[in-house]
């Protein structure tokens, strides 16, 4: 996901992008991909810290996760942790220094910072937890955004017109993106009912009851579809955009009433999977939307 959600921004919003203005890509092909792998080693990291200290609930949630099934010892398991740490370290460290965008490198220890403390309390977190996971996710591509702030700026002075519709783009499908995840993190949330209880979690499904965090997703949909034929009718797009938001409101409706028809975690799994997918298939939007 992390992979495609890069590539596709590269290729189809940004790449059009240089080519209008004439300036070269900002990140070599090697730094691009070195940015893919931090944020890969980031995005792994948030997820060994989530299993270990989830540990009891995933006994109960889910049984066959790698820290469940196999006995790791603390000391070599946070070994694993620091060696992915300084690995990513380094690679930030040396694209901040290559590419002349040192200022930015505090996000790195933050972003780690924040998923270390959501490992150790997410639980407790509630609504808080599931917006900064999906932030982490929806925000992404603006990671290429920053690398290429000259090219923002150029468009900004030169192509207001143009600039004015990368914001709108990126505005609202990082909107879309965000609350796509936020919906699969509160259905994720009522498959572990179970599991959760047994560390008092806040999450809404515990708190509000699993009927009320489905009509709770169910708005997040409906909101999510708005939002989708803000990007049809605000980028005044093609027949190709319109069809892709008829589709995507249908999905949204099917995955909604499942999650009505749900009542045990096989079925929440299968929705969590379907928005999944949803989002992936929203990703590829991107290659329609003319930018330019």
């Amino acid at each position: 996901m992390i992979i495609l959600q890069f590539f596709v921004f590269d290729q189809f919003v940004i790449e059009p992008l240089r080519v209008l203005t004439g300036l070269d890509q900002s990140l070599e092909r090697v730094h691009f991909v070195l940015l893919i792998l931090d944020v890969l080693i980031v995005t792994v990291l948030g997820y060994w810290l989530n299993d270990f200290y989830d540990q009891r609930i995933d006994a109960v949630n889910k049984p066959d996760r790698f820290l469940v099934k196999y006995e790791v010892k603390s000391s070599q398991f946070f070994s694993w942790v620091l060696s992915l740490l300084l690995i990513g370290a380094g690679i930030t460290l040396y694209l901040g220094f290559t590419v002349n965008k040192l200022q930015w490198v505090w996000l790195y220890p933050l972003i780690i910072a924040l998923l270390w403390m959501y490992g150790l309390n997410g639980k407790q977190w509630g609504v808080v937890g599931n917006v900064l996971v999906s932030a982490c996710i929806a925000f992404i591509p603006l990671l290429i955004i920053i690398a290429e702030q000259s090219l923002i700026s150029e468009l900004r002075q030169v192509y207001p017109i143009v600039y004015d519709r990368l914001i709108k783009l990126l505005s609202l499908f990082t909107l879309l993106m965000l609350l796509l995840n936020i919906s699969r993190e509160i259905v994720k949330d009522i498959q572990d009912m179970s599991g959760d209880s047994l560390v008092r979690s806040k999450s809404i499904p515990l708190l509000a009851g699993a009927n009320r965090a489905k009509i709770i997703t169910i708005a997040l949909l409906a909101f999510s579809a708005s939002v989708q034929w803000c990007l049809f009718f605000f980028l005044d797009n093609s027949n190709i955009i319109f069809i892709y938001s008829t589709l995507v409101s249908l999905l949204l409706l099917i995955v909604a009433v499942s999650l009505v028809k749900s009542n045990d975690s096989r079925g929440f799994a299968r929705g969590s999977l379907a928005l999944k997918a949803l989002m992936i298939f929203g990703l590829f939007e991107l290659m329609f939307i003319p930018i330019v």
